[in-house]
């Protein structure tokens, strides 16, 4: 059984699910990631974090025009995830399914679409095992009051996959509210 977690970006992985993977290593995760492709240095660091930490993955190559950019043609994004996640079901290989909430966490356009997608492919396959939707309130800027803080394996564990991503080499990364937070995930 996988854990399959479906995200828009290379890091937003470890972002919003990182510190759930490295605490349960014993169970099976399958990244889907949407935007880049093997040859772009983003898509080449994805796949080598992954095969490091023993994920399978599958990188679907859309392009990332920016933060307010959809990714075009939704229709081939809902076919592609829909082939994805068809075969996991029919194997009855799937344990829980993690993905971008329809706020898109912080209002990232993409990560908007990429919820209504795999809300649309989950309905198509009448899937109906658990799906959980990462969570960020942005009117207060925390993922919730008084969330708890990752246990201090976890946070290293975490900070130590992100650094593997040459973007989250900037001093500031720890700027983003949740990066020691225990994330809550939101099953409506």
């Amino acid at each position: 059984m996988y854990n399959i977690v479906i995200v828009a970006h290379p890091d937003d992985e470890i972002f919003w699910m990182g510190a759930n993977m490295v605490a349960r290593p014993e169970e099976h995760w399958h990244i889907v990631c949407v935007t880049y492709n093997a040859k772009s240095l983003r898509g080449r660091e994805f796949r080598r974090i992954c095969k490091r930490y023993k994920w399978t993955f599958h990188q679907l190559g859309f392009l990332d025009k920016g933060r307010e950019q959809p990714i075009l043609n939704n229709v081939k994004l809902v076919s592609t995830l829909y082939q994805e996640l068809r075969m996991y079901k029919r194997r009855n290989l799937i344990n829980h399914i993690y993905t971008h909430s329809h706020r898109g966490e912080y209002g990232h356009l993409q990560h908007r679409q990429i919820h209504q997608a795999v809300r649309t492919v989950v309905r198509s396959l009448k899937y109906r095992g658990p799906i959980s939707y990462f969570q960020w309130d942005v009117t207060q800027g925390i993922v919730e009051p008084n969330q708890e803080l990752l246990l201090p394996q976890h946070f290293k564990a975490k900070r130590k996959l992100a650094m593997l991503y040459s973007k989250s080499k900037e001093p500031d990364i720890e700027r983003y509210p949740w990066w020691k937070q225990v994330l809550s995930y939101d099953q409506t």
